[in-house]
């Protein structure tokens, strides 16, 4: 019976973080330096964000946004780090380290690299040069297969709701083009720390899902849930 009821605790944690394009940090690395202008639409003064991830109450980690201002471009770096234990053992482990470039809200520059328990992936993306003239394309490599997307795509990060008004998304561990339709449930309440707090909610469907709640004051990110491959919800709530 301990034997059954252990490996249905691994299954159940892995299973939970068996969804598209996660991000977790425990811990979270300290950034080397803050931005000194952060960026506009939501981003706190320190131009950090920081999240707790969770699942049926258990804390499976921190996920952690540093927003920059370089030379007029808006630059998010994701460090990202889970680590899942049963009795003290380590049975599942997931780094990512993410870097995204955005000029008029538009995805200039993309870099994630992540060991996803021993298996590798590495995804980039830059506009195309050489096109001619009106041709809006990107290059996206991933594990080193080229291919033209949209200049349009965003990755899966969505820590912003214009994010959700672009045509193609693209997911941002295994690099593949997702289908997807965005409906506004309109105006909630949500306990954020001990205060209640007025919030938009968006429900994402199609080959991604997410619920993705931000503030009506600034369109900060304030929580996300995601559905796991086994059908449990994972949470992401903003913690500071």
């Amino acid at each position: 019976m301990k034997v059954f009821a252990t490996r249905r605790r691994v299954a159940l944690a892995l299973g939970a973080w068996a969804v598209v394009g996660v991000s977790a940090a425990l811990p979270i690395p300290r950034a080397a330096a803050q931005a000194s202008k952060p960026p506009p639409g939501g981003v706190p003064a320190n131009g950090t964000l920081t999240y707790r991830i969770s699942r049926a109450g258990l804390d499976l980690g921190r996920q952690s946004m540093v927003f920059r201002d370089v030379e007029g471009a808006t630059q998010v770096e994701i460090v990202t780090h889970v680590l899942v234990t049963v009795g003290g053992m380590q049975v599942y482990e997931f780094t990512q380290t993410m870097r995204e470039v955005w000029r008029d809200r538009r995805l200039v520059e993309f870099h994630a690299h992540a060991n996803d328990n021993g298996a590798r992936h590495t995804i980039e993306l830059a506009p195309e040069t050489g096109t001619g003239a009106g041709t809006a394309r990107a290059v996206l490599t991933v594990d080193g297969q080229r291919s033209d997307v949209p200049a349009e795509v965003v990755p899966t990060s969505l820590w912003h709701p214009f994010m959700l008004k672009q045509r193609v998304m693209v997911d941002s561990l295994h690099g593949s083009l997702l289908a997807f339709k965005v409906r506004d449930e309109g105006e909630v309440s949500i306990q954020v720390g001990k205060n209640d707090v007025a919030a938009r909610l968006y429900n994402v469907s199609g080959d991604l899902k997410r619920r993705l709640w931000y503030a009506q004051n600034g369109n900060q990110l304030l929580r996300m849930s995601m559905v796991a491959r086994d059908g449990s919800e994972v949470m992401f709530d903003l913690v500071r």
